[in-house]
């Protein structure tokens, strides 16, 4: 189990480390990794569902400190985007 997670958080973060080198749109920069957040949880979830935990300690570490860690970066660019759409379009007098 700790190869397949590590695995899919490893090509999350190289997912969302190209997608910030490839966009210059902020919007689309801040839409992007939430899809690839929600593919990759996706992923998580289908594993899971499949897997048989060895033991309750370790059913337990992995909804208390692995699947955390997945979760926790969809929340951020959730929260990225959500900042994103609501700031005022407009040079700096619209702002202001």
């Amino acid at each position: 189990m700790k190869e397949n997670t590590k695995k899919l958080l490893s090509e999350m973060e190289e997912q969302l480390k190209f997608i910030s080198l490839e966009t210059d749109n902020p919007l689309t920069c801040a839409e992007l990794p939430i899809q690839v957040c929600q593919k990759i949880l996706t992923g998580v979830k289908a594993f899971i569902s499949k897997y048989k935990f060895k033991s309750v300690a370790e059913e337990i570490h992995f909804f208390k400190e692995v699947k955390p860690l997945f979760c926790s970066k969809l929340f951020y660019h959730i929260s990225i985007y959500n900042i994103e759409t609501r700031k005022p379009n407009g040079g700096f007098k619209v702002t202001k």
